[in-house]
């Protein structure tokens, strides 16, 4: 089935590298152009002690979350200006909104500055007809691949405290965040910018 679908799908696809240089640059060049930005830069949120935050973490929290963030919008603005339906949407945590109920103060911190820049980015590219809205995920049951040597269930996070403060009562799936991006991303949405979609199920409410 995977092999069928690449086949019939592949060139809607252009795989990367994590060490890729210019991938924004490549993308347009295959696809002749770009529509809609979503910037999904997230690493890693780990929570310490604020006394045990090094500098060299913190850095590197913070360009990966919102440096590089920045730089991707930065370089897909010439090709956003010449799209009809030019969107950007972020990625971000409901940490952000929250002050950091599980992540750390490094992870919520560097998202927090991805929303404020969203917030200026939105009021500056609107003559543009470009949008700027963001998805805050929160309580989203992501299964990862287990740790080597360990069952699948015994390597997944414990979800049972965040399930208790969810009103919903479940988590959110995957399919969540894609339906929220794919509004924002769609015409319906023209008029909807430098807002923060919280898809979390009142986890985060606000």
């Amino acid at each position: 089935m995977t092999t069928d679908w690449l086949k019939a799908y592949g060139d809607q696809f252009l795989s990367l590298s994590v060490e890729a240089s210019d991938p924004v640059t490549r993308i347009a060049e295959k696809f002749g152009g770009i529509d809609v930005l979503v910037v999904g830069q997230g690493w890693p949120p780990v929570n310490q002690e604020i006394s045990e935050i090094t500098d060299e973490f913190w850095n590197a929290v913070v360009r990966s979350n919102l440096t590089r963030s920045f730089q991707l919008m930065q370089k897909a603005l010439p090709y956003l200006k010449k799209s009809t339906t030019p969107r950007i949407i972020f990625l971000v945590s409901a940490e952000a909104r929250s002050g950091g109920l599980y992540d750390g103060l490094a992870y919520t911190a560097a998202k927090g500055g991805v929303i404020s820049m969203i917030y200026s980015a939105a009021r500056r590219l609107a003559q543009y007809g470009i949008t700027v809205n963001a998805v805050a995920m929160g309580g989203i049951y992501n299964k990862p691949y287990p740790v080597v040597g360990e069952d699948i269930e015994e390597s997944l996070p414990d979800y049972t405290e965040m399930l208790d403060k969810i009103p919903l009562g479940r988590l959110g799936k995957p399919e969540d965040v894609c339906a929220a991006v794919c509004y924002l991303a769609s015409e319906e949405a023209s008029f909807v910018t430098g807002e923060i979609l919280n898809v979390n199920g009142g986890l985060v409410m606000g």
